[in-house]
């Protein structure tokens, strides 16, 4: 038997039974977790624009990984908002979110459409 081998399943031994023993805390550290677990953890967001007849601007609205209604803004009592849908925004999901307004005059005039990431980052 070759010495490599004999060191290879000795250490290898050691690591199942390290794994075997360790501790609860490093089940719950990013080293311990599955890539699934740690992605499961990530924030993912759209760009929107809210544009009226009086007001512009622009804000990241993160992905609530299912269907759902989220505001984004509130002119003078015009309540605005996006409806998520399950689609992750790095898989195409931001194209698919309407978006609806609650109390607006039709003089405001709202829209919320969504944009590049790069326009919310160069404010």
């Amino acid at each position: 038997m070759k010495i490599s081998t004999v060191v290879g399943t000795f250490a290898l031994s050691t690591l199942e039974a390290y794994r075997a023993y360790a501790s609860p805390i490093d089940s719950v550290s990013p080293a311990g977790q599955s890539l699934e677990e740690r992605a499961a953890e990530v924030v993912e967001y759209c760009c929107v624009l809210i544009q009226t007849s009086q007001s512009r601007q622009t804000k990241f609205v993160a992905w609530n990984r299912q269907p759902s209604v989220v505001p984004v803004a509130d002119i003078n009592g015009c309540g605005l908002s996006v409806t998520q849908t399950g689609t992750p925004p790095s898989k195409g999901g931001c194209a698919e979110w309407g978006w609806g307004s609650q109390m607006c005059p039709f003089s405001l005039n709202p829209s919320v459409t969504i944009q590049p990431a790069s326009v919310c980052q160069n404010k």
